[in-house]
């Protein structure tokens, strides 16, 4: 897949290079986690209207039906392997929303197999992190970071349509502007990212402005669909977007890439984008 004209645009000339020490000033960048047992994040049963005090977004529609999230997904021609590869693509086959992202279900589930955060529900993750087989959180569920943190799926990490990891500090908009929340994400077989990844800085009405937090993300696998907002994409009226942090994408053997990046810098190294 061609590299997209606004992946382009936002990383500039730099897209494809090997370089991370432009990065912003303030931005924190991560480096690969290790595995660590699995913590005791707290559910909330709040769905992702708690952002900001002075932010507003609509609760999530919880009733099994899928909605069309206007996302581009492969086709069984799509190719994810460059060519002459030996690896065998599997990403093509992935043609349709997974079933588990509209599943009818309200029941959180937090073990060393899975982490299942289902839709209407926010779960906070502190800097401890989360470290499972899989990570799944369903359409109109919130994974929110409460500090820095690392993610690690042993096997898979899907962020569904609809769904949001959050990093975004929860501050008014008369308050000077906080740096986001920092994140590395591990998802050693495949990361299915459909859904929102945010990072960016609180917005603000001051002159003081935050930096994004940085985001760094590796598996095998990479199908991106979803947006990785480090910048601040669409900040509210009167409101203003701190710099952007820095977002750097590793996929080792396959990759599809039709998602959306906004940050300060980044690199991408992937098989096919």
């Amino acid at each position: 897949m061609p590299l997209s004209s606004s992946v382009a645009w936002i990383f500039g000339i730099a897209a494809l290079s090997t370089c991370v020490a432009c990065a912003d000033e303030g931005a924190e960048t991560l480096a690969r986690p290790v595995s660590a047992p699995l913590p005791a994040p707290r559910p909330r049963v709040d769905g992702p209207a708690e952002a900001a005090p002075a932010e507003t977004q609509p609760a999530p529609v919880c009733d099994g039906v899928a909605r069309d999230f206007g996302i581009e997904l492969p086709t069984p021609t799509t190719v994810t392997v460059p060519k002459d590869s030996d690896v065998v693509p599997e990403l093509n086959r992935i043609n349709q929303v997974p079933a588990f992202c509209n599943e009818l279900t309200d029941q959180v589930v937090l073990n060393d197999d899975d982490v299942v955060v289902p839709c209407g529900v926010t779960v906070d993750v502190d800097a401890r992190g989360l470290h499972a087989k899989r990570i799944r959180v369903a359409t109109g569920g919130v994974l929110r970071l409460a500090a820095s943190t690392s993610l690690v799926a042993d096997e898979e990490l899907l962020l569904c349509p609809g769904a949001i990891l959050r990093g975004v500090p929860a501050v008014g908009f008369e308050l000077p502007s906080q740096n986001g929340f920092s994140v590395s994400i591990t998802a050693r077989k495949r990361m299915l990212l459909m859904g929102t990844l945010e990072t960016h800085a609180s917005y603000t009405k001051t002159p003081e402005h935050g930096t994004g937090g940085a985001v760094w993300l590796w598996t095998e696998r990479l199908l991106f669909a979803g947006l990785i907002d480090a910048a601040g994409k669409d900040p509210p009226a009167g409101t203003q977007r701190g710099a952007g942090g820095v977002v750097t994408i590793e996929a080792t053997k396959e990759s599809f890439f039709s998602g959306t990046v906004h940050s300060g810098d980044g690199v991408i190294r992937v098989p096919v984008l």
